[in-house]
């Protein structure tokens, strides 16, 4: 095997052909499942926007009217009434 790097440091040297570094695999591995699952989401996204239309609108308020509750006012003079 011809080495990729010439060097005389015997730990830095890698040959070509060979997979990354074990430090590194972890972090290879989170990114190709990351991407995967991105891609995944995307593919799903773009299938069910179609579909995700509403037949009618959707009423968010009405007209009725409502009752306001004002904040708790504490009698601090028990006293005085």
């Amino acid at each position: 095997m011809v080495p990729c790097c010439g060097g005389t440091n015997a730990a830095g040297r890698r040959f070509c052909g060979m997979g990354p570094r074990e430090d590194h695999k972890v972090m290879l591995l989170l990114v190709v499942v990351s991407l995967i699952c991105v891609a995944l989401a995307g593919i799903l996204e773009t299938v069910q926007s179609g579909s995700a239309v509403a037949a009618e609108p959707t009423v968010v308020a009405s007209d009725e009217p409502v009752r306001v509750v004002l904040p708790f006012d504490p009698n601090m003079t028990p006293g005085q009434r």
